[in-house]
């Protein structure tokens, strides 16, 4: 029982003192139970719950005693509301008197509603003086409020209530809205679409402040650039340092964090690689594949939008946020320390749906950046030695990268050997304090002397100058590779004589692991999901965004790997319903609410497996089979979207054309004399090779993705032109159109 879920309904009961809590169809108690804890301690409440089912008042009377609650607090009656009612001041704890205490009727009724009945004997019962109905399914349970609302009349007795609020109560927090509304972001987030959205945010408004959680306004996403719903963040050491006052190019007051996933909400003009409903990571490194660092291999650091983004505003100068009327900057092109943020599409990337955003959001920085730093920027060798400076989540990630590419010796270098079981984890073999260096003798000179006269590679995760240097040093004469990754406080310089240089040791530094960020991180992804590498190991500790304070102490105190944020309870969620399954396989509802949070989290094949179960056991429950067909209908489209979605995984130039192959051959440029082979062997049933299928494929993929969305077309008086319509994707039927009409040409126009 997840008593957190309910903190908005105590807020909503408003109890006081000397206050009976009439919790109507209880279940197993649990949002009468958390009203009493938060209430309790300052005031005298006490809770009595009534349900017809007599298995949910023994679960109830159970979860009482598991949350401390006495029988004087808290009791719990199995029967029909509406026979209870009259006979309550039977089963009022001492201390408390009906008609002096105030009463409070806490309304929870399945998804279709309650009975009359039940609304009868709450109008009947003159001592209620407040009643809060709660539903997951409003639309269906309409029908109560509004006859507890009717005026008196022979059918409906008793004092009618009068409707004094309502208000949205997230009793259900890994969906989207109450419960259920539409079946996918992309309906659920179509009524912001190009309006300002209102959302929690954790504003740093000066250096070597606390962050604050504040109210802010985001603005819709302009041209190229997209607003993403944050599900989930991490918080890096790079925030801090900009936090603490570090970083030179620092601006306050700004919305920090750069590892973050969630789901599209909504694009700007000109987007075409993202539509709402996306799960998506945020990139600090962009790549726009244009500018001449994105045409480089050699490097991954795009310069497109790196000037404003350094300014801490979006591409074209402006800024998104607003917090009391004052404009904040943006942090790294990203913000996740916020529930929405706006980004340039270059700074974004679609994952797998199936990917689990509070894992992978991890990708956005600290274990790209050191796995990469080993893969991409070092190329570390099967054999080699590796020593590693610093075993936070990116130290960690560099151990993991060593590993993978199959380094013979890992050496873990910290101060802190609490963080050593877990380097250990990774893939380390040795583990090494550096204050147990023998006094007069420095760690680098004591690390070549007992490692063989140093190491192949070297990697500096801390962003300390002193340890740079040493990792440096400890490098193998003649072919060590020193890598920095850290990054140092403002104004500081690195050193080191030049004779280590000159006697063959190579220095090099690492951004994002020279990753290029659009094309990598999906793969990365993939390569998570097939177990290559860890994400899940990496995180140590989890907090709400309201406790992200907490969360800087933790990072300062460099106990852990990784703070990582929760911004919704999806995993909450999913892990109570996943008990209630373990617990009795039969519970259908267990089933329905599992589907309900992997449908939120766009898992469509998860969410479909759950309705069916739910459909097979309930044929008649209208709402699960609506939502059943919904989800395989995204499950179709998501099927069909991957079947046809070919350019990114072909390369024609691999391909062999085998030497039976009695067909047409294409070399660059497609001719007539080729067009007209192939309408001949279409005519003999003969077939294509793929090889040159794909290349028409790609050649007209690549033509349409340069034209423009309307094309203005000028036929010369008494022209022919032809215009093809509705050939059903046939190829065949285009090359019988070319057959009777002509091939294409500047004299014979189609």
């Amino acid at each position: 029982m997840k008593l957190h879920f309910f903190q908005e309904t105590n807020q909503v009961s408003k109890t006081q003192d000397s206050t009976i809590l009439l919790d109507i169809c209880c279940g197993t108690g649990t949002i009468g139970q958390c009203v009493l804890q938060e209430y309790r301690r300052n005031n005298k409440v006490c809770c009595i719950g009534v349900d017809i089912i007599e298995s949910a008042i023994v679960d109830a009377r159970e979860n009482a005693v598991a949350n401390g609650m006495t029988e004087s607090m808290c009791r719990y009656i199995a029967g029909k509301a509406e026979d209870v009612f009259p006979s309550l001041r039977f089963h009022i704890p001492a201390g408390f008197d009906l008609l002096e205490s105030k009463v409070v009727g806490v309304l929870d009724p399945p998804r279709c509603g309650v009975h009359e009945k039940v609304v009868l004997g709450c109008r009947m019962m003159d001592t209620m003086q407040r009643l809060v109905f709660v539903s997951c399914n409003p639309a269906a349970a309409m029908k109560n409020v509004v006859d507890l609302c009717r005026p008196m009349s022979k059918k409906y007795n008793g004092r009618p209530f009068k409707l004094a609020s309502i208000q949205p109560v997230d009793m259900f927090p890994q969906t989207p809205h109450i419960e259920w509304v539409g079946s996918s972001p992309v309906w659920i987030m179509s009524d912001t679409k190009g309006k300002v959205i209102t959302c929690k945010a954790a504003v740093a408004w000066q250096a070597k402040g606390p962050l604050t959680i504040e109210t802010v306004e985001v603005a819709p996403p302009q041209a190229h650039e997209v607003r993403v719903k944050i599900l989930y963040t991490a918080l890096c050491h790079t925030d801090i340092y900009t936090l603490d006052g570090h970083d030179p190019e620092g601006l306050f007051p700004v919305i920090l964090g750069h590892e973050g996933a969630g789901v599209v909400e909504s694009v700007g003009e000109g987007v075409t690689g993202f539509q709402p409903g996306d799960h998506v990571i945020p990139l600090y490194v962009p790549q726009c594949k244009e500018c001449e660092y994105c045409k480089n291999p050699k490097t991954n650091l795009c310069q497109k939008i790196r000037v404003p983004q350094g300014n801490g505003v979006m591409p074209n100068g402006t800024k998104r946020f607003k917090c009391k009327g004052q404009e904040l900057h943006h942090f790294m092109g990203c913000s996740t320390f916020s529930e929405y943020t706006v980004v340039a599409d270059i700074s974004l990337c679609k994952v797998s749906p199936e990917a689990p955003l509070d894992k992978v959001c991890l990708l956005g920085c600290g274990i790209s950046t050191g796995y990469g730093a080993v893969i991409n920027t070092c190329k570390v060798e099967p054999g080699s030695t590796v020593a590693v400076w610093g075993l936070g989540a990116v130290g960690l990630a560099v151990i993991m990268g060593a590993k993978i590419a199959g380094a013979k010796r890992i050496v873990a270098i910290d101060i802190l050997e609490s963080k050593y079981d877990m380097a250990r984890k990774f893939g380390a073999t040795d583990c090494v304090n550096p204050k147990s260096v023998p006094e007069g003798q420095s760690v680098q000179a004591w690390l070549v002397d007992k490692f063989d006269g140093g190491f192949d590679y070297t990697f500096e995760c801390i962003g300390n100058v002193a340890t740079m240097r040493q990792a440096l040093e400890a490098a193998h004469k003649g072919w060590g590779v020193s890598c920095i990754i850290g990054v140092a406080a403002a104004g500081q310089e690195i050193s080191t004589r030049p004779f280590q240089l000159v006697t063959g040791r190579t220095w090099k530094g690492s951004a994002f692991g020279g990753w290029k960020s659009i094309d990598s991180v999906p793969k990365l992804v993939d390569e998570y999901m097939a177990k290559k590498i860890k994400i899940d190991e990496f995180i140590t500790h989890r907090f709400s965004i309201d406790d992200i304070n907490d969360a800087v102490k933790v990072l300062h105190k460099g106990e852990r790997s990784m703070a990582y944020l929760k911004k919704e309870l999806y995993g909450s969620a999913l892990e109570d319903a996943n008990n209630a399954i373990a617990i009795d396989p039969t519970y259908m509802k267990g089933y329905y609410r599992r589907a309900t949070a992997n449908m939120a989290l766009a898992r469509f094949k998860k969410a479909l497996a759950d309705y069916a179960a739910v459909v097979r056991t309930h044929p008649n429950d209208a709402d699960a089979r609506r939502k059943h067909d919904e989800c395989q209908k995204i499950v179709r489209r998501i099927a069909f979207e991957k079947a046809i979605s070919f350019i990114p995984s072909m390369c024609t130039a691999v391909t062999v054309v085998e030497e039976n192959y009695d067909g047409p051959h294409l070399d660059d440029v497609i001719t007539a004399e080729f067009v007209n082979d192939m309408i001949a062997t279409f005519k003999k049933q003969g077939k294509l090779h793929k090889k040159y299928a794909f290349k028409i494929l790609l050649d007209i993929y690549a033509y349409f993705k340069e034209q423009p969305t309307l094309v203005e077309i000028d036929v010369p008086p008494k022209q022919r032109f032809t215009i093809c319509g509705d050939v059903h994707g046939q190829f065949y039927d285009l090359c019988n159109i070319f057959d009777i009409n002509g091939l294409p040409s500047e004299a014979n126009p189609y």
